[in-house]
């Protein structure tokens, strides 16, 4: 993920309920939704990885 560092940042204010404006909105958000997607599998991933080596499913 090249912009990681931005898109996280971006999700991190609009958590605490900042409001960000964005140009070509639906684009750019798009493509942070994409990279939270990938985020949250890729940690799903290192979870099972270190449940299975555990023991764990």
């Amino acid at each position: 993920m090249k912009h990681f560092k931005l898109v996280f940042s971006i999700v991190i204010h609009v958590a605490r309920g900042n409001r960000i404006a964005l140009a070509h909105a639906p684009a750019v958000l798009a493509c942070i939704y994409r990279d939270i997607y990938d985020v949250v599998e890729r940690e799903n991933r290192r979870v099972n990885l270190v449940g299975d080596s555990n023991g764990k499913t």
